[in-house]
């Protein structure tokens, strides 16, 4: 479930959302006058009012809005636990697997798969900047530059993933068969059940990899 990052923001089109019972569109100037039209549009259509109306109506609006303006929910079930530097470990494991992507010829999925892909990553609560070492960033770089021309709408919020520690910018372009490697069952029990990277992995394991582009 996603949440507005700035509610004094007005965001494009305006703060809206449409109620499924009666088609109709509620707005507001603002985020709380919106709420509270929302909440009188319920009560005159005798609509419910759950708990977590409010919560769903802005999930709602986060849903049509462009990367940046929304950021996932922390899970209640579970606090986020982010290191906040790179490991040897880490740079290790990455540096593995970037190598055996170049060996296996820089495969990287269709444009629109990484614009599908960076989009959930540009609102994901483990999309964080991870301090790291000067050769990993020299590193970082140059796989740059190898993806080549290559950028998704959404690289302006691309940061580093706090679970697999990859850069999204770099990995959203990768075949899932690339993605397995160095990823490891604890990190698959820690990606938030809307992640593309876990679901692409997933699938993987038991269809084979999507079409890739060269």
């Amino acid at each position: 479930m996603q949440r507005l990052l700035q509610k004094e923001t007005v965001p494009p089109d305006g703060f809206r959302s449409l109620q499924p019972e009666t088609r109709v569109w509620i707005r507001g100037g603002d985020y709380w006058t919106w709420l509270e039209n929302d909440k009188a549009h319920r009560v005159a259509n005798a609509i419910p009012i759950t708990p977590f109306w409010a919560d769903e109506v802005e999930d709602q609006l986060c849903r049509s809005l462009p990367p940046g303006h929304c950021k996932e929910k922390e899970p209640g079930v579970k606090p986020v636990n982010v290191p906040t530097r790179l490991s040897l470990d880490d740079v290790t494991r990455g540096s593995t697997a970037f190598g055996e992507w170049i060996v296996a010829g820089r495969p990287m999925v269709a444009q629109a798969e990484a614009e599908r892909r960076a989009g959930i990553c540009a609102s994901c609560f483990y999309n964080i900047d991870i301090p790291g070492c000067k050769p990993c960033n020299g590193a970082l770089n140059v796989i740059k530059r190898i993806v080549g021309i290559r950028k998704t709408t959404s690289d302006p919020w691309m940061k580093s993933c706090a679970v697999c520690r990859c850069f999204n910018a770099v990995q959203i372009w990768f075949p899932a068969e690339r993605l397995i490697q160095g990823t490891t069952d604890k990190m698959m029990s820690e990606f938030p059940e809307f992640c593309w990277k876990a679901k692409a992995i997933e699938e993987f394991k038991h269809v084979g990899d999507i079409p890739v582009s060269t």
